[in-house]
């Protein structure tokens, strides 16, 4: 699948970040329309902080991704990682760093603020949600000759 993991929206105060609800509306809807390119199912995976709010985060990604598998505690990170395809997140997570060491691609909302993967080369880092679908679709393919390239280089040298 698909996976998005979620972070608060606008937990991170800057002026020059673009992270809140219609940044995220976007990065949803380019996921479902890469979900209907590559017939890959699309799991949200709920920040916990998130889980914390009754009903309304759930219900919120189920209206905007009504074909999504919106997820929570209920399913350990290990077990999601296991059948991801493509991660989707905005970078500086933990979660990026296990996906990396299990091989699965990663591409980063930057949300207009730097990330750790700016500079490493090891995710396909956007600011403008308009390539993302394009990005899941490689992404989701086999790896090209380049790809395998890259992650040999950065991952088991």
């Amino acid at each position: 699948p698909i996976v998005y993991t979620t972070v608060p929206v606008c937990s991170r105060v800057s002026i020059h970040s673009k992270d809140d609800p219609a940044f995220r509306d976007a990065i949803l809807r380019q996921i479902v329309v890469a979900g209907r390119r590559t017939d890959r199912p699309i799991v949200i995976k709920l920040h916990p902080s998130e889980e914390r709010v009754e009903g309304g985060v759930r219900n919120y990604l189920r209206k905007v991704v009504p074909d999504a598998i919106v997820i929570g505690r209920e399913m350990p990170m290990d077990e999601l990682l296991a059948m991801t395809g493509v991660l989707v997140n905005r970078g500086n997570s933990q979660i990026c760093f296990e996906s990396i060491l299990r091989g699965i691609p990663i591409l980063i909302a930057a949300c207009g603020l730097q990330t750790l993967f700016h500079e490493t080369g090891r995710a396909y880092v956007f600011e403008t949600t308009d390539a993302l679908v394009d990005a899941i679709v490689r992404a989701s393919s086999a790896p090209t000759a380049g790809d395998v390239k890259l992650k040999t280089r950065h991952l088991f040298s």
